[in-house]
């Protein structure tokens, strides 16, 4: 993320139409927002494990069993699809 922020900062410095700069500065701020939910998530990430599994179902699985978990069902947008 900070190589995205650091070369579209590049990109600004240099001759753009307005629209070309309407562009690069939504992806310099959809990288910054981007950048500090990864920073806050990952406190809560540190000390997990993780799995990996190529299966669509399984995954599904685990994730409900995670959120669950995490007492974050149900909180995503009022419902689970």
């Amino acid at each position: 993320m900070n190589g995205v922020i650091g070369m579209t900062g590049l990109l600004l410095d240099t001759a753009l139409t307005t629209e070309q700069c309407e562009y690069a500065e939504t992806v310099r701020r959809s990288g910054e927002a981007l950048l500090t939910i990864i920073h806050a998530a990952l406190p809560a990430l540190r000390g997990l494990r993780v799995l990996c599994v190529d299966d669509h179902a399984t995954n599904r699985i685990i994730l409900e069993a995670q959120l669950t978990a995490w007492h974050l069902a149900g909180g995503l947008c009022g419902r689970w699809p």
